[in-house]
């Protein structure tokens, strides 16, 4: 009898996990398209298999519709509806930015000036759709008046920082280089540019313990007038590897001089783990950074 209870709930909370998926890619076109048919696939592919897989894991209980019965509905209508539709919106609101400050002579496109503040608002982000998801399940009128908080105060800094940089990226383009910051713009024509170095570091990305550590570059562009403009942090991915060679182009077409800074035993190390389990062409990292790995020497790259 046990082993059958287990089965049965097995079985029940399959069908659950299933659910929360379908109906989640349900409401993922719903948003692109809304229409009576994606309707009826959320309510016949989400919502009652849903409901059916609670009713074999709780028998009729569920059936009563009482306040404790409300629980995992809410539950799952955060999960298959508001989560689905949160990240739609992120993702619509990079697309329309990229569409607004994108151009056709675009080599490479850097939505931040400055990655801290996007560190900041995805953090903040983070931080609100917690208390958001408690606040759903729960109810407004919970006494965790913290929870809150934490909810008002991480929404308000991520709603802020993106308004502060909803204008801010970095291109490097064909004529040159271009930087928007807090509603400033500053495009730069290579005749301005004196040499551009390539240098990188190992970094770690994420929060204490769960912090991963890789190597990532940047392309600084040294100004006539002595500024430094700084372009990262690019990591070891078939994107950002092509980026990096279309940038090293666009430089040799114009006959900007460039340094590449060599790596050090460790930094090698992280390099290789990545070419151990990224798929991209290892060939272009060494050409980037101009290393003939046969000889393990670098080379020049002739400017003229």
């Amino acid at each position: 009898m046990k082993i059958f209870i287990k089965f049965k709930n097995i079985i029940g909370y399959i069908i659950c996990i299933f659910s929360v998926i379908t109906g989640g890619i349900a409401t993922g076109y719903l948003y692109e398209d809304f229409s009576i048919g994606f309707i009826l696939t959320y309510l016949v592919f989400g919502l009652l298999p849903f409901w059916l897989g609670l009713l074999i894991v709780n028998g009729k209980e569920m059936l009563k519709l009482q306040k404790g019965q409300l629980f995992p509905l809410r539950l799952y209508l955060f999960f298959s509806v508001i989560t689905p539709l949160l990240i739609n919106i992120v993702d619509d609101s990079s697309r329309n930015k990229i569409s607004l400050v994108s151009s056709p002579n675009d080599v490479y496109l850097q939505l931040m000036s400055q990655e801290w503040m996007g560190y900041v608002m995805v953090f903040a982000g983070i931080l609100a759709y917690f208390p958001a998801m408690y606040l759903f399940i729960n109810g407004w009128k919970t006494r965790e008046r913290h929870i809150k908080w934490m909810f008002f105060i991480s929404l308000a800094v991520a709603v802020t920082f993106g308004f502060i940089t909803r204008d801010d990226y970095q291109a490097v383009r064909t004529d040159g280089i271009v930087v928007s910051k807090h509603g400033e713009k500053e495009e730069i024509p290579w005749s301005e540019i004196d040499t551009v170095d390539i240098d990188g570091q190992v970094s770690s990305d994420g929060f204490h313990r769960t912090s991963t550590s890789s190597f990532k570059w940047s392309f600084y562009f040294r100004l006539q007038d002595g500024r430094t403009i700084e372009m990262g942090d690019l990591s070891y991915n078939k994107y950002n590897l092509k980026d990096s060679l279309a940038i090293k182009k666009v430089l040799k077409d114009h006959k900007i001089p460039w340094k590449v800074y060599g790596l050090s035993e460790r930094e090698w190390e992280f390099v290789e783990v990545d070419m151990d389990y990224e798929e991209a062409d290892s060939e272009d990292f060494y050409r980037i950074f101009q290393y003939d790995p046969e000889t393990r020497e670098p080379y020049d790259v002739p400017f003229e």
